[in-house]
């Protein structure tokens, strides 16, 4: 491995005008010292660290030949095959051999023997005699632009030789140095096939190595700056340390990032705190052969349309060192997984990776998240298992998709209902909304006071107006939104900016907080403390306390694993070495606005049931469909009060209060008519 400083600056030079015969010189070199005579052992040189790296808009016809350095993110791997670099021919008039080399994988065998008074015609390979290489064909993706939105990326293929083989996967951010070569896929790989005067470019590496190892550490300048960032290769200055300082050293550093996330976006501080939790992620801990628990975060909100989810989406995919946007309505199961392709020149099945590969080690945004229909089944492995196993066209293999899932849905209907639970709301399966940390729903509630202040602050998003007080009007809060600050420890009014904060507030840019997200992310892995532990144990334990059923209990490990995530990535925030009571409490004032949210009916009440079971109205309507069944199949159409006792408890309905009082609630309504003595009939089509 060469680092292209360590050359001398004539060799430099040579590099970038004759890179081929430069490497060739090194290699025979670098052999000649280790070997010296010896025949069979070939030396490779790599050349890597390049000063400067080659942005995909500059590789043109002009780059031909020349040696360079790209950075990408690989969206495909092939099977690695064996090449013929020389392959050996028999004339079988005279029994005379030629061997041809094959340069860059072009086959082209001779068009007859060369041997003095033969004039054989075609000659007949000798596949025992050939030699050949490992080899392996890359796609590379360039990284995210800020400065270049609507446009396709721009994608380069990639050959590696010999050792790099097998060296990444898809879904890896890698830097490559080799040579821009230029040829027809139907010339270098297969021969034969109608001339074509359209060449494709393509490199031949002479290196590659992932972003994030300590031996490739890369200088970027331009916009691809900012999407390295959070990969272990920013390389700080003074001034990024004195920000790092400043931020974190700020009396609630978490106040800070709260309202410099999204700053556009009215109030919802719960949602944004949520938000900036989730990008910081928790600790990473390894318990050998055991599985360990995941440190990604995953976050679902839930909304009436025009409240801001989507913009708040993709705010948090563009400060993420590493974020992946895709819009439900329009992505498939493999869009998001992986994908199985044929190779069209080799023949060959690859792996192209989906948004949660792509997304790997950062966040992946799914906006219209109930429009996905039936692929949300793909997403439920890549959630908690933080891989994405694959089963197609013979290839069997697992792959790391460690990524935070951050969704935003619409209620079915454009309403969201309180009479119904989530899932019924959404239409999503309940074992899938159970691998979301945080759940938010937000809703479009007329409030004179609340709408005042919003259309101030977008009045003043399109003029010179003054900046919104809203931070510092006072008003009283509504009897639930009052419940709910009681429920919660109002800690969506601690995280508002007081009155003499919002006059001299300054958000903190993108870049800066992208930044600060890496280097938090980086340095530190704060662990629980005692009293942090013991406060997150008896939260947990008074949640298991509150309801305690024998057919359902919706409050498990899982939900103390979310708050132990959350605990850390609160103390990343503000870069502490371990996780104290504060981050605790936070933490533990999100998850109760976020099960308030999610357990709260139509009449203000919390019901956990809701939470994994059925809402009142649902389990009422199974009911009757279950005793219309019953009488389709040829029960007498009244039920005597046993009977229908006897049924309530087969399918475990959960009904508030005794049997008798559900029965009672059901004839009041006019769905059940009493017929004599504890004598009841079903009322078609009253359900």
């Amino acid at each position: 491995m060469a680092d292209f400083d360590a050359l001398p600056l004539d060799l430099q030079d040579i590099l970038s005008l004759k890179p081929k015969v430069l490497i060739q010189c090194l290699e025979y070199a670098a052999h000649q010292i280790m070997y010296k005579e010896t025949v069979g052992c070939r030396i490779h040189v790599r050349i890597h660290n390049l000063p400067k790296c080659t942005r995909y808009s500059k590789l043109m016809a002009s780059s031909v030949g020349k040696f360079c350095a790209i950075q990408g993110t690989v969206v495909r791997v092939s099977s690695v095959r064996p090449m013929v670099s020389a392959m050996e021919y028999k004339c079988p008039k005279c029994e005379g051999s030629q061997v041809v080399q094959l340069k860059d994988g072009a086959y082209r065998p001779p068009d007859k023997c060369m041997a003095k008074r033969c004039g054989g015609g075609r000659m007949e390979p000798w596949r025992r005699m050939a030699s050949t290489f490992d080899w392996q064909k890359l796609k590379v993706e360039e990284l995210k632009d800020g400065n270049e939105q609507g446009r396709i990326p721009r994608t380069i293929e990639v050959e590696l030789k010999h050792d790099l083989c097998d060296c990444v996967l898809p879904g890896d951010m890698v830097t490559v140095c080799g040579i821009i070569k230029a040829g027809t896929g139907t010339e270098r790989r297969r021969g034969g096939g109608t001339p074509n005067n359209a060449y494709i470019l393509y490199m031949d590496a002479s290196s590659c190595s992932k972003i994030g190892s300590m031996k490739n550490k890369p200088r970027v300048s331009g916009p691809a700056d900012q999407a390295l960032a959070g990969l272990g290769l920013e390389q700080w200055t003074e001034e990024d340390y004195q920000l790092f300082q400043n931020i974190s050293t700020v009396p609630n550093p978490f106040k800070l990032i709260v309202n410099s996330l999204c700053p556009a976006i009215f109030g919802h501080e719960i949602v944004k705190a949520g938000l900036a939790l989730v990008l910081f992620g928790g600790s990473q801990r390894d318990f050998g052969d055991q599985a360990s628990p995941r440190p990604d975060s995953h976050m679902l909100i839930v909304g009436d349309p025009g409240l801001g989810k989507s913009q708040m989406l993709r705010a948090a995919s563009h400060i993420s060192p590493r974020g992946v946007y895709v819009c439900g309505n329009t992505t498939s199961s493999s869009g998001l997984t992986v994908t199985v392709v044929r190779d069209q020149a080799t023949g060959d099945y690859a792996l192209e990776a989906g948004a949660l590969v792509l997304g790997d080690r950062g966040v992946c945004c799914i906006d219209e998240f109930d429009k996905m229909g039936v692929d949300h089944h793909s997403l439920l492995e890549a959630m908690e298992q933080q891989r994405i196993s694959v089963a197609k066209a013979g290839i069997v293999c697992n792959l790391p998709a460690r990524t935070s899932v951050l969704a935003a849905a619409n209620p079915i209907g454009g309403h969201y209902t309180r009479g119904r639970t989530v899932a019924e709301n959404l239409k999503l399966h309940p074992a899938l909304l159970s691998r979301f940390d945080l759940i938010y729903i937000l809703l479009d509630t007329a409030d004179q006071e609340k709408d005042r202040l919003l259309s101030r602050h977008v009045m003043k998003l399109h003029s010179r107006m003054p900046a919104p007080t809203h931070h510092s009007t006072q008003h009283t809060l509504p009897p639930s939104e009052a419940a709910r600050a009681l429920t919660s420890g109002a800690l969506s009014q601690k995280l508002k900016l007081q009155p003499h904060e919002a006059k001299m507030f300054q958000e903190i840019p993108p870049q800066c907080l992208r930044k600060y997200i890496t280097y938090a992310k980086q340095t530190c892995n704060p662990p629980l403390n005692a009293e942090a532990a013991h406060v997150l144990q008896e939260f947990y334990l008074g949640l298991r306390s509150t309801y305690q059923n024998s057919d359902c209990t919706p409050i498990t490990t899982r939900q103390l694993e979310s708050l132990i995530r959350l605990s850390q990535a609160r103390a990343k925030l503000a870069l502490r070495s371990e996780v104290t009571r504060e981050d605790a409490e936070d933490v533990i004032g999100l998850m109760k606005e976020s099960l308030y949210d999610v357990l709260r009916d139509e009449a203000g009440a919390v019901d956990f049931t809701r939470l994994t079971g059925m809402s009142a109205k649902a389990q009422q309507t199974a009911f009757l469909k279950e005793l219309a069944r019953q009488v389709e199949k040829g029960h007498p159409a009244l039920w005597s009060l046993q009977e229908l006792r006897g049924l309530i408890g087969l399918m475990r309905v959960k009904i508030k209060g005794t049997a008798d009082e559900f029965i009672h609630r059901l004839n009041e309504g006019g769905l059940l008519l009493k017929k004599g003595n504890n004598m009841y009939a079903l009322l078609g089509g009253g359900f």
